[in-house]
């Protein structure tokens, strides 16, 4: 369902006022025929010999009929075009704040593009300006690497952002989390290695959802990407996964960082917002690796948690998700 926009807003609330402005010149010119109508009617009676009661009561009872009428409405026209102000309102507060999560993107993204370019373009120039000794070159050629891979993982989450956004969902299947979570240590282990990083996983048993495994496996590896980004070099990260309460099955990922002030839970899943301690670091990123993992945990019929006792103390990610139904005799659903 598309949102109502503040430009779509305006137009249907002009359109609202519009019919309301028409219903009341409606009342206007009814109320100057009835009125006519009903002098007409008193003069007659006036004229006769004898008053006619049935007919006065008559013209009273239409009288409280109309009045009656045009207070129901009256207020529902009133309720109308009350409603509409609010989602007027409501419209143009969300584009506002959609505008300045933009601005903040685009000087979120200006950054981090700038940064590691910068960091490429003095490492070419000081390779080309003199002969520097292979050692050097080495380690200059691992700094471009690295910033190299960071271009590119904020491309990725950016078309990441877009593909969400525009794209029909795809069909969902059966898959093992054990699976998924393979796959996703297997592409983040050049980078688990390089920060000394070690991955505890706790499987508490095999667990299985309806999903899509590409999705699923983006999910666990942006978790274990934001745990490299702030856990401490040499530290340890804990996966775990398995069923949880009813039809449940659960996957979280565990830090021993900074952690997280109560200010960072309430808005962390947003997009652009980043924690306390990556604003005033220096630790990469946008702000919208947390916010495609709580998109892509809603699109299967689950959610996420994040849970700190407070700065210095850590952090986990908790996902829930509905598990696939049991397989009956032969491996197939029951």
């Amino acid at each position: 369902m598309r949102r109502l926009t503040g430009h779509r807003a305006a137009l249907l609330y002009a359109l609202l006022v519009l019919v309301c402005y028409g219903q009341v010149v409606w009342w206007f010119v009814f109320l100057i025929e009835r009125g006519r109508e009903t002098e007409r009617l008193r003069l007659e009676l006036a004229a006769t010999a004898t008053p006619d009661t049935a007919a006065e009561a008559a013209i009273r009872a239409t009288t409280r009929r109309h009045v009656r009428m045009f207070a129901a409405e009256g207020t529902f026209f009133l309720a109308v075009i009350t409603a509409g102000f609010g989602a007027l309102q409501h419209a143009h507060r969300r584009e506002r704040r959609l505008r300045q999560r933009q601005d903040e993107l685009i000087k979120a993204v200006s950054h981090e593009f700038n940064t590691p370019l910068q960091s490429l373009r003095l490492s070419l120039e000081t390779m080309s300006a003199r002969d520097v000794g292979p050692e050097r070159r080495d380690r200059y050629v691992r700094r471009m690497t690295e910033d190299v891979d960071r271009l590119a993982d904020m491309v990725d989450e950016l078309l990441e952002v877009q593909r969400l956004e525009s794209a029909a969902p795809a069909p969902l299947e059966r898959c093992s989390l054990a699976d998924v979570v393979t796959v996703a240590l297997a592409r983040l282990e050049p980078r688990l290695q390089a920060a000394g990083l070690k991955v505890t996983v706790d499987a508490r048993a095999p667990a299985e959802v309806n999903g899509r495994p590409s999705d699923l496996v983006q999910v666990v590896a942006q978790l274990l990407d934001n745990a490299v980004k702030y856990a401490a070099e040499g530290g340890e990260v804990t996966l775990a996964y398995g069923p949880g309460d009813g039809k449940k099955v659960f996957l979280s990922v565990s830090d021993r960082g900074p952690g997280l002030t109560r200010d960072d839970l309430r808005a962390l899943f947003e997009r652009f917002e980043r924690g306390s301690a990556a604003r005033r670091g220096t630790v990469p990123g946008t702000g919208l690796g947390l916010s495609i993992v709580r998109r892509i945990a809603r699109e299967h019929g689950g959610c996420i948690a994040a849970h700190s006792d407070g700065p210095k103390t850590g952090a986990r990610f908790e996902i829930v998700l509905p598990a696939a139904a049991p397989r009956g005799a032969g491996g197939r659903p029951a």
